[in-house]
């Protein structure tokens, strides 16, 4: 009897159940993000730091206005073979001795730049931070600059340049930067030639013509407080002292007149990598996040237009995808996706076809934009688990001189965006523009086809060379 009643409540429960009303979305919650206090060192240098008291453990980064920008014409690579090698050696440490010193307090340190800016970072245990940033401050201000450790370091950086010249995605990366900046900027590739002609002589001058005080900006983030660390970093680099040049710093470059396609041949090729990009405004810009949810729901993310066509309509491709980012130059939009050989030129044209069709009937949808928006927004709080991404953030407002208020409105801007906002964005500067369409693969079988779009074609070698007919 117990039994029977038992299976005849399974039955009954689903029906009363269904009566129900579903519950409805919780209402959107608040984030604030951890603000940042200010400091400053007796020699100048500017300090924020970001209390985080969840672990023991303290970043530290020293970040710079020079980098890879700022090498002379032909000297390209100069800025990151100084800061690779930086902290190879330094004071009274040779490699070896370096890496010992670090791994008996459980540091890690390193040095890099990149194309906008370079720094030296620090990770270290609370109760060890004196003797690391001991060690911090030597890899800055005593770097050894071998010749032995160079040597290593050039070869390296060669056959790195090698790699990406033989490579079909990254060859698309390169000619696409040259194509969209010219000889300027992120146009001025590295090459064998450029790295065979640096030495250490030019390795330190650069060290010492860029690193400076006035041109720096220290952060801190973790299991410490401004009073706490403001006497070590007082100890450690108040007595940094060092004038560097002037920087000439890059601006946006002319945008392109029309659309075309830049071919590059890569014989027998089983994909085409296609590559599409062009400046699309200053993030500063009223609407440019409004523009990031359009780009989100036209190609930032698996449910986007493109992808969805491409990937999972046509099959064309494992995925394709837009984004959009800014550096010293401003905001870059790109696109891209690697396809089969034998549908390039279709599966371009579906390409150009989602990305001019967000206009009449194929405006941005309601749900697809707050889907785009809420994703983005959901997603911000978790990136700050680690003081170290707040840090970023920060460095990103000291180098690219946005709004101070620019990371604490980004929660609250992205949830008042709608479809209008976003449609209006996108089309105020994709509607019509002309785009940069570099294609890479086998031009014996792709060439043809993409000739017949009625778009105009130049044949680029690996290192946006025009090929003679």
């Amino acid at each position: 009897m117990k039994r029977a009643l038992f299976l005849l409540s399974l039955l009954v429960l689903p029906a009363v159940a269904a009566e129900r009303a579903m519950p409805g979305p919780l209402a959107p919650s608040s984030f604030l993000v951890p603000a940042a206090t200010e400091g400053r060192l007796s020699n100048g240098l500017e300090v924020r730091l970001v209390e985080n008291h969840e672990r023991p453990l303290v970043w530290v980064t020293l970040a710079f206005r020079a980098g890879a920008f700022a090498d002379p014409p032909g000297k390209e690579g100069l800025g990151t073979a100084s800061m690779e090698l930086m902290d190879d050696a330094a004071g009274p440490y040779d490699g070896i001795a370096l890496s010992k010193a670090l791994k008996v307090l459980g540091t890690q340190l390193g040095s890099s730049a990149g194309t906008d800016g370079s720094g030296l970072s620090m990770q270290s245990l609370r109760r060890n931070l004196d003797a690391s940033l001991g060690i911090m401050s030597t890899v800055l201000t005593q770097p050894r600059f071998t010749e032995e450790d160079w040597k290593v370091q050039q070869v390296q950086m060669i056959a790195d340049v090698q790699a990406r010249r033989s490579d079909p995605a990254s060859i698309a990366d390169r000619v696409l930067l040259r194509v969209v900046h010219g000889d300027s900027y992120q146009g001025r590739l590295q090459t064998e030639a450029s790295l065979s002609s640096l030495d250490t002589a030019q390795l330190k001058a650069w060290h010492q013509e860029h690193l400076s005080p006035a041109q720096s900006l220290l952060l801190v983030g973790g299991d410490t407080t401004l009073a706490e660390i403001q006497p070590l970093l007082e100890k450690h680099f108040g007595g940094w002292k060092n004038e560097a040049k002037a920087l000439d710093f890059p601006v946006a470059p002319p945008p392109p007149t029309q659309t075309k396609i830049y071919l590059v041949d890569k014989p027998m090729a089983a994909q085409s990598v296609i590559q599409i990009g062009r400046y699309v405004g200053k993030p500063t810009d009223a609407d440019y996040r409004p523009f990031v949810v359009a780009n989100n729901a036209v190609g930032g993310m698996f449910t986007s237009r493109v992808n969805l066509n491409l990937r999972e309509a046509k099959g064309y491709t494992y995925g394709a995808r837009s984004s959009v980012g800014f550096n010293l130059a401003g905001s870059l939009w790109t696109a891209s996706a690697p396809v089969a050989t034998d549908v390039t030129v279709p599966a371009l044209q579906e390409f150009l076809k989602e990305l001019n069709g967000v206009t009449g009937a194929g405006v941005l949808k309601a749900e697809e934009t707050e889907n785009a928006r809420n994703y983005l927004r959901n997603s911000f709080p978790l990136r700050f688990e680690n003081p170290d991404y707040l840090l970023g953030q920060l460095t990103q407002i000291w180098r690219y001189s946005l709004p101070q208020d620019w990371i604490s409105r980004y929660y609250e801007e992205m949830g008042k965006i709608q479809a209008d906002h976003a449609q209006a964005a996108w089309a105020g500067r994709m509607e019509a523009a002309p785009l940069n369409i570099v294609v890479v693969g086998d031009a014996a079988i792709v060439a043809e086809g993409l000739a017949g779009l009625g778009i105009p074609m130049v044949k680029l070698d690996v290192d946006a060379r025009p090929i003679a007919e």
